[in-house]
């Protein structure tokens, strides 16, 4: 892990879920990454902690939910359009996240895709776009309350065009069943990432 802005992040959140959870997470740190962006998702974050931990410290995750989750600007730090995740693409991008080369995940960044497609003209949208890591923040951040900002540190803005196209592709998700298997995948993998 780097001893830079990124490093402070991952030591704050470490230490934050620590205290909600009243344990110690040393060798962990990584699944303390993974239960802050599970915590962003609001809605789904429970089915994610009952997977990350055992009984008692999901309900305490969950509980504690407000106080775990990650701010914008730490989500930012870690997972924005300057982070440093190109490296971590051929982990992401294999069995590590069960998301590879699911044709189910390949369909939801196709739908991804077309609903940023202004966005994704922008030439540095379009390169953080074909890195796999940042395909998987923003799946994850349609899971989030305040997508549409999430989206945007994922790869510099949102035109507003797109506005509309993503918020029907929120509302699709919001109104069927997520797969919880794959967000516990993607926050895993993302929390191992944000610590090398």
């Amino acid at each position: 892990m780097q001893l830079d802005g990124r490093g402070a992040v991952v030591l704050a959140v470490r230490q934050r879920v620590e205290n909600a959870l009243v344990c110690t997470m040393a060798h962990a740190t990584s699944t303390a990454i993974a239960a802050s962006l599970a915590a962003m998702t609001a809605r789904d974050s429970q089915p994610v902690f009952d997977v990350l931990f055992n009984i008692p410290h999901a309900r305490r995750a969950g509980e504690n939910r407000a106080s775990i989750a990650m701010t914008g600007a730490e989500f930012e730090t870690l997972f924005g359009i300057n982070a440093p995740l190109a490296q971590h693409d051929r982990i992401l991008s294999g069995a590590g996240t069960g998301a590879g080369a699911d044709p189910a995940t390949a369909a939801l960044f196709e739908n991804l895709e077309r609903a940023l497609r202004c966005t994704l003209v922008e030439q540095r949208a379009r390169e953080v776009w074909a890195r796999f890591a940042t395909k998987l923040v923003c799946h994850l951040a349609l899971h989030m309350p305040d997508a549409e900002a999430r989206v945007g540190a994922c790869l510099g803005g949102i035109v507003r065009g797109d506005s509309r196209r993503l918020d029907e592709l929120i509302s699709h998700i919001e109104d069927n069943e997520a797969d919880h298997m794959l967000l516990v995948n993607v926050c895993t993998a993302l929390g191992v990432a944000a610590c090398e």
